[in-house]
């Protein structure tokens, strides 16, 4: 069953040589806004499984505070690995989407759930928190 090992909100996530990513923009587990509603040009959301041999498809749903469903996109093929020098159980299976652009209507907790075949899904949490600060001239640091 696939565990999911890392999460990621950024502002992208970029393919690079030799197989690397790069996260770039990286928000941890929060986002700060300076106010509701909130339209950022792209967020990207990156999940790394340490396993997706026993799945042939999955799906993700993407979740607001108050339940509403932001993005539901079924039935994602998960493609076979190429062959491999690295053992098994040091390879792991990465996936990343983006919303573009993206509205943030609300402050909390949002969800992202991957969901597998007949089997519990893989969810991961991030927070969407104001800080009128952001907004600029009003900011207490202009002027200093």
């Amino acid at each position: 069953m696939p565990a999911l090992t890392s999460f990621a909100v950024c502002d992208d996530v970029r393919a690079e040589q030799g197989g690397k990513l790069s996260l770039i923009g990286f928000y941890a587990r929060s986002v700060v806004v300076g106010a509701i509603p909130a339209l950022m040009p792209k967020l990207c959301f990156f999940a790394q499984f340490d396993s997706l041999a026993d799945a042939n498809a999955f799906s993700i749903r993407f979740v607001s505070p108050s339940g509403n469903l932001i993005l539901e996109v079924p039935n994602i093929a998960v493609a076979n690995p190429p062959p491999s020098v690295v053992p098994p159980e040091y390879r792991a299976a990465q996936f990343a989407f983006q919303v573009a652009p993206m509205s943030l209507n609300e402050q909390g907790v949002y969800r992202v759930e991957y969901h597998f075949e007949a089997r519990p899904p893989c969810a991961a949490e991030f927070f969407v928190g104001v800080d009128p600060s952001l907004l600029g001239p009003t900011s207490p640091l202009v002027g200093t």
